[in-house]
């Protein structure tokens, strides 16, 4: 075997090296990003929902047209309340919090629903900087009414 030969022998293992190297990092990094940023995604997506579960009690509190304002960030998923609940929605990634009850048919599901106060409003939140004004339209003795929408 000459020098030519040994030296693209040589050049070949590297670039197989090389390949094998790449596809173990794509096989198995790309999952843990994915899981990482879920995990973030799903941190935030609570913070918020806490904020506005705050912000909807307060709002409860108050007066009879008192209003609170909530700005919110929202950097995945999306929040929808309406039919007298605050839901978040978000995309799973496979085998992500396998077995929670936060994973139902391969999406993250957080809900806040009350029991005396009445949420009402159609409002979509997407990504990005969002406003939320809360209004509170009424109380019955029983239940408050609060109306949201967006500012």
């Amino acid at each position: 075997m000459g020098k030519g030969t040994s030296s693209m022998i040589s050049s070949v293992i590297v670039v197989l090296i090389s390949v094998a190297g790449v596809s173990a990092v794509l096989m198995f990094g790309l999952p843990a990003l994915d899981h990482s940023r879920a995990s973030a995604e799903l941190g935030d997506a609570q913070r918020s929902m806490l904020i506005l579960d705050n912000a909807i009690r307060d709002t409860a509190s108050g007066g009879e047209g008192s209003v609170r304002e909530v700005a919110l960030q929202v950097s995945g998923g999306s929040y929808r309340i309406a039919d007298g609940r605050v839901e978040y929605r978000s995309e799973a990634p496979e085998g992500f919090l396998e077995g929670s009850s936060l994973i139902v048919n391969g999406k993250i599901r957080l809900n806040l629903t009350y029991s005396n106060i009445s949420v009402s409003g159609d409002l979509r939140l997407g990504q990005g900087l969002q406003r939320v004004c809360l209004e509170k339209a009424g109380w019955n003795g029983t239940h408050v009414s609060v109306n949201a929408t967006a500012c």
